[in-house]
Protein backbone atom coordinates (compact mmCIF):
# COMPACT_ATOMS: atom_id res chain seq x y z
CA UNK A 1 0.00 0.00 0.00
CA UNK A 2 1.37 3.21 -0.72
CA UNK A 3 0.82 6.39 1.90
CA UNK A 4 1.92 9.74 1.72
CA UNK A 5 4.19 10.43 4.30
CA UNK A 6 2.40 13.28 5.83
CA UNK A 7 -0.85 11.14 6.37
CA UNK A 8 -1.29 10.68 10.17
CA UNK A 9 -1.41 6.85 9.41
CA UNK A 10 1.97 6.85 7.80
CA UNK A 11 3.89 6.77 10.95
CA UNK A 12 1.54 3.82 12.18
CA UNK A 13 2.20 1.42 9.63
CA UNK A 14 5.94 0.81 10.20
CA UNK A 15 6.48 -2.47 11.39
CA UNK A 16 2.57 -2.80 12.09
CA UNK A 17 -0.01 -5.61 11.01
CA UNK A 18 -2.28 -3.95 8.43
CA UNK A 19 -5.64 -4.66 6.26
CA UNK A 20 -6.42 -3.83 3.04
CA UNK A 21 -9.82 -3.49 2.16
CA UNK A 22 -11.92 -3.94 -1.24
CA UNK A 23 -14.99 -1.92 -1.10
CA UNK A 24 -18.24 -2.75 -2.22
CA UNK A 25 -20.03 -0.70 -4.79
CA UNK A 26 -22.03 0.85 -2.46
CA UNK A 27 -19.36 2.34 -0.15
CA UNK A 28 -18.87 5.19 -1.73
CA UNK A 29 -18.89 7.44 1.35
CA UNK A 30 -16.48 5.03 3.45
CA UNK A 31 -13.60 5.34 0.82
CA UNK A 32 -14.61 9.31 0.87
CA UNK A 33 -13.83 9.57 4.67
CA UNK A 34 -10.78 7.61 4.47
CA UNK A 35 -9.96 10.17 1.82
CA UNK A 36 -10.01 12.99 3.94
CA UNK A 37 -13.36 13.98 3.39
CA UNK A 38 -14.80 12.92 7.11
CA UNK A 39 -18.61 12.63 7.88
CA UNK A 40 -18.55 12.61 11.90
CA UNK A 41 -22.14 10.96 11.52
CA UNK A 42 -20.83 8.05 9.18
CA UNK A 43 -20.69 4.71 10.96
CA UNK A 44 -17.23 3.32 10.20
CA UNK A 45 -18.06 -0.46 10.18
CA UNK A 46 -15.00 -1.91 11.68
CA UNK A 47 -14.41 -5.53 12.44
CA UNK A 48 -11.53 -6.93 14.65
CA UNK A 49 -8.91 -9.33 12.83
CA UNK A 50 -6.52 -12.17 13.24
CA UNK A 51 -3.79 -9.43 12.97
CA UNK A 52 -5.46 -6.19 11.84
CA UNK A 53 -8.44 -4.28 12.13
CA UNK A 54 -10.69 -4.61 8.88
CA UNK A 55 -14.38 -3.06 7.50
CA UNK A 56 -16.94 -4.88 7.25
CA UNK A 57 -19.72 -5.13 4.18
CA UNK A 58 -16.55 -5.31 1.60
CA UNK A 59 -16.28 -7.41 -1.12
CA UNK A 60 -12.96 -8.43 0.19
CA UNK A 61 -9.94 -7.87 2.87
CA UNK A 62 -6.59 -8.63 3.18
CA UNK A 63 -5.15 -9.12 6.75
CA UNK A 64 -1.14 -8.76 6.19
CA UNK A 65 2.35 -9.23 8.64
CA UNK A 66 4.67 -6.17 7.61
CA UNK A 67 7.23 -7.54 5.19
CA UNK A 68 9.38 -4.59 3.39
CA UNK A 69 8.66 -0.86 3.82
CA UNK A 70 10.10 1.23 0.33
CA UNK A 71 11.15 4.86 0.05
CA UNK A 72 8.87 6.21 -3.17
CA UNK A 73 9.65 10.21 -2.44
CA UNK A 74 6.45 11.54 -0.81
CA UNK A 75 5.02 8.15 0.04
CA UNK A 76 6.05 5.00 1.20
CA UNK A 77 5.06 1.27 -0.33
CA UNK A 78 4.81 -0.60 2.09
CA UNK A 79 4.71 -4.67 1.69
CA UNK A 80 3.18 -7.08 3.69
CA UNK A 81 2.56 -10.78 3.47
CA UNK A 82 -0.89 -11.76 3.39
CA UNK A 83 -1.77 -13.86 6.24
CA UNK A 84 -5.53 -14.10 6.28
CA UNK A 85 -8.50 -12.73 3.32
CA UNK A 86 -12.10 -13.34 2.77
CA UNK A 87 -13.72 -12.48 -0.38
CA UNK A 88 -17.69 -11.80 -1.00
CA UNK A 89 -19.68 -11.50 -4.05
CA UNK A 90 -20.67 -8.43 -5.36
CA UNK A 91 -19.25 -5.26 -7.48
CA UNK A 92 -15.77 -3.89 -6.64
CA UNK A 93 -15.96 0.26 -5.92
CA UNK A 94 -12.96 1.31 -8.33
CA UNK A 95 -11.83 5.02 -8.59
CA UNK A 96 -10.89 6.62 -12.30
CA UNK A 97 -10.65 9.84 -14.07
CA UNK A 98 -11.77 11.59 -10.48
CA UNK A 99 -15.09 9.47 -10.20
CA UNK A 100 -16.14 6.54 -8.51
CA UNK A 101 -16.67 3.61 -11.20
CA UNK A 102 -18.54 0.13 -10.18
CA UNK A 103 -16.31 -2.94 -11.14
CA UNK A 104 -18.79 -5.50 -11.74
CA UNK A 105 -17.98 -8.77 -10.70
CA UNK A 106 -16.68 -11.39 -13.57
CA UNK A 107 -19.72 -13.58 -14.93
CA UNK A 108 -18.83 -17.13 -15.35
CA UNK A 109 -19.09 -18.24 -18.99
CA UNK A 110 -21.56 -21.36 -19.90
CA UNK A 111 -19.49 -24.80 -19.66
CA UNK A 112 -18.96 -25.30 -23.60
CA UNK A 113 -19.68 -29.23 -22.57
CA UNK A 114 -17.09 -32.12 -23.78
CA UNK A 115 -16.43 -30.76 -27.23
CA UNK A 116 -12.68 -30.51 -27.67
CA UNK A 117 -12.34 -27.56 -30.38
CA UNK A 118 -8.91 -29.32 -31.11
CA UNK A 119 -10.37 -32.64 -32.25
CA UNK A 120 -10.84 -32.90 -35.73
CA UNK A 121 -13.79 -34.76 -36.83
CA UNK A 122 -13.17 -38.26 -37.83
CA UNK A 123 -14.24 -37.54 -41.62
CA UNK A 124 -11.53 -34.82 -41.53
CA UNK A 125 -8.91 -36.68 -43.76
CA UNK A 126 -11.34 -38.14 -46.27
Amino acid sequence: MSINKKAKSHDLLHDNPFAINVLASGQEQLALNFAGKHDPKLDIPWREGQTAPYLGGTVAHFQCEPHEAYDGGDHTLFIGQVVHFRYNDGDALGYFRSRFTRLTEPRVAASPGTHDPFELPYDAYE
